[in-house]
C-alpha cells in the first residue's frame, strides 16, 4: 500500500518513506511505528499496543519510546509542540492526525484539531516547571518545595514572550518517574525545569535544571545554598534568583535555535528571532545591509502579529543604529521612525 501524506509517500510494501521521490533514511523501528500509526489512523494506537507491536513485547524504556516517536516526526519536520502528524494522548497513547491519500481508495484522512494550549501558543517558547521534588526525607518540607514551584510558575506567567504550562497540568506529574522528554510530548512544551529542594533547619540547597527537549540536552544548571529564619523571605530570594535566570537561558537557546531556522512559513516570533539575529550582527560588524534586513525581518512579523514587541524593539533600534552609522537614509526619518515604534511599545 502507498499512502501520499504531504509531500512524502510511505510504501509499506517497500518499508520505505520517501519525499519528492528521495528516499529519507531511518532506523527500521522508526519506518514500522509510522506504517503503524498510519495505518490505524482513524483512533488512538495505545502505547502497550505499540510496544508490542514494534518491539514485540520486549522489555524497553519510556525513552526509547519516546525517542522512537521524536525520530518520526522529524521526518514530517513536526515536533511534540506543532504535532501537525502524530498527535499525542496524555498518558494513553498516540494518533496520525495529518491528511492521508492512499492508492486503496479510500477517502482521505480529516485532520483533527489539536486542542493543547501549548500547541495554540507555538510561536513562543513553552515552559512546563515540574513540581520540585523533597530530598529532605521529611514530607512536612513537601509544602515548601510546592511553594517554590507555584511562585516561579506564577512568576514566569508575567513574560509576555513565554508561554507557562498550567500548574494544574504540571503537577500531574508530581511523583512521577516518567522521563522528562515524555512529559514534554505530552504537554506540548519545548522546555522542562526541574528541580530538588533539600531543607535543614535554617539552611536550604535548590539544585535545577533547564532541559531543551529538542536537543536532550540540559543548557542551564545551579546550586543555591542559602540561610534564613524567615521561610518566606528565603522562598522569595529562591523564586527571585531562579526565574531571573530562566529567561535569559531560553532567549539565548531560542537566538540559537534562529541561526537554523529555514527561511520561509516561519511564524512571527520565529521571524522577530531571525531579526534579532542578524541585528546583532550588524552591531559587531558594521555592516549596514544588516540592519536593512532586520527591519525586513521584523515588518514581516509585525505583519503576522502586530503586538510582537520583540518585532516593534529590533525594528526601532535598527533605526537608530542606521543613524548612527550614517548610512544613505535620512537621520531625521530614522530618528521619527524609531520614535514612533517607540510610542507604540
Amino acid at each position: 500500500m502507498r499512502y501520499q501524506i504531504d509531500q512524502m509517500v510511505l510504501d509499506t510494501d517497500r518499508f520505505e518513506l520517501t519525499r519528492d521521490g528521495k528516499l529519507l533514511h531511518a532506523e527500521p523501528k522508526v519506518i514500522e511505528l509510522i506504517v503503524l500509526l498510519v495505518e490505524n489512523r482513524e483512533r488512538m494506537v495505545p502505547r502497550e499496543e505499540i510496544l508490542r507491536t514494534v518491539w514485540h513485547d520486549r522489555v524497553v524504556s519510556e525513552s526509547a519510546l519516546s525517542s522512537c516517536i521524536k525520530e518520526a516526526r522529524k521526518l514530517f519536520d513536526d515536533d511534540g509542540r506543532k504535532q501537525y502528524f502524530i498527535r499525542t494522548i496524555h498518558k494513553k497513547g498516540y494518533r496520525f492526525v495529518a491528511a492521508i491519500n492512499s492508492t486503496g481508495g479510500k477517502e482521505p484522512h480529516t485532520p483533527i484539531q489539536v486542542e493543547s494550549d501549548a500547541r495554540r501558543n507555538q510561536s513562543k517558547p513553552s515552559i512546563a516547571i515540574l513540581p520540585f521534588s523533597n530530598s529532605s526525607g521529611d514530607p512536612e518540607q513537601d509544602s515548601f518545595c510546592d511553594g517554590v514551584t507555584d511562585d516561579i510558575t506564577t512568576l514566569l506567567s508575567q513574560f509576555r514572550d513565554l508561554f507557562v504550562i498550567a500548574r494544574n497540568s504540571s503537577f500531574s506529574f508530581k511523583h512521577s518517574d516518567i522521563d522528562p522528554d515524555r512529559i514534554a510530548d505530552d504537554l506540548g512544551v519545548r522546555y522542562i525545569l526541574e528541580g530538588r529542594i533539600r531543607r535543614a533547619d535554617r539552611r536550604i540547597r535548590v539544585n535545577v535544571q533547564l532541559l531543551d527537549t529538542d536537543s536532550s540536552q540540559y543548557i542551564w544548571s545551579e546550586r543555591y545554598d542559602r540561610e534564613s529564619d524567615n521561610i518566606f523571605a528565603l522562598q522569595d530570594e529562591i523564586t527571585l534568583a531562579i526565574v531571573g535566570n530562566i529567561s535569559p537561558q531560553i532567549e539565548i537557546a531560542e537566538i540559537d535555535r534562529a541561526r537554523r531556522l529555514p527561511s520561509s512559513n516561519l511564524s512571527s516570533y520565529e521571524l522577530s528571532l531571525k531579526a534579532m539575529v542578524i541585528f546583532h550582527d550588524g552591531a559587531k560588524n558594521g555592516e549596514l545591509g544588516d540592519f536593512k534586513r532586520a527591519i525586513d525581518l521584523a515588518r514581516e512579523a509585525l505583519a503576522i502579529d502586530p503586538r510582537n514587541s520583540h518585532a516593534l524593539w529590533i525594528e526601532a533600534y535598527s533605526h537608530i543604529y542606521l543613524n548612527i552609522y550614517r548610512a544613505d537614509h535620512d537621520p531625521r526619518q530614522d530618528i521619527e521612525y524609531a520614535t514612533e515604534i517607540a510610542e507604540n511599545f
